[in-house]
């Protein structure tokens, strides 16, 4: 299995927290894997994104979780396709599901888990974009999972 890190050195057991995403890439065969975090989050905003790397060929993602922490709660968010890692415009979009909440030590806690077929082309950046309705403290954490094309 040959396992890609980008942004800061990812460690064996985790990821050290920092201020900028990570993310960390693994491939076998044809399966394609990736967990990317929004470091320390996006504080304070109404919209917050965490982008993926750019995937190295065509990628179906067939899975995404993902684990939002708000200060407020938690509006609409995406799965979409973006042309860089620098913006929050998605080409296409698909909307994720809106669980229900848990209240930790005063934060909004949401696991998101959706199951897709959703084709990103070779250099696209995956990535997910979660809104509030009102400027808050937000950080997120997800995985995508699929196959290489």
């Amino acid at each position: 299995m040959k396992v890609f890190a980008s942004g800061f050195a990812a460690l064996a057991l985790g990821f050290m927290a920092a201020p900028e995403a990570q993310a960390q890439v693994a491939i076998s065969g044809n399966y394609y894997e990736e967990l990317a975090q929004s470091g320390s989050g996006c504080n304070p905003t109404t919209l917050c994104s965490v982008h993926f790397t750019a995937v190295p060929q065509n990628v179906l993602i067939s899975y995404l979780s993902c684990l939002y922490t708000s200060s407020v709660a938690i509006g609409t968010s995406y799965l979409g396709v973006a042309d860089s890692s620098n913006t929050q415009s998605l080409r296409r979009r698909e909307i994720l599901p809106s669980p229900a909440y848990f209240m930790v030590n005063g934060f909004y806690e949401y696991a998101v888990i959706k199951q897709t077929n959703f084709l990103f082309g070779a250099g696209k950046f995956p990535t997910v974009n979660v809104s509030v309705p009102t400027s808050g403290n937000i950080s997120l954490e997800c995985k995508i999972t699929g196959t290489l094309q």
